[in-house]
């Protein structure tokens, strides 16, 4: 896992300048967090509702938070 995402990083810094490749680094950092955001959110609701529940419940609460940016 880390030496894929050792060469998307490697890739983004080829393909661009040091600020464009720093800028999605930076990038690339905020959507791997959010994607780790989701999926615990999506285990401890998962765990206290259900796992379906849990699921759609988080669908929605991601829906929402996205699309007040």
């Amino acid at each position: 896992m880390i030496k894929f995402l050792s060469a998307i990083i490697f890739l983004f810094l080829i393909g661009s300048n040091i600020a464009q490749a720093s800028t999605s680094l930076v990038d690339v950092g905020i959507n791997l967090y959010g994607i780790l955001m989701f999926i615990g959110g999506a285990a401890v609701l998962s765990s206290q509702l259900g796992p379906v529940a849990g699921i759609i419940l988080s669908i929605i609460i991601t829906a929402i938070i996205f699309m007040n940016n």
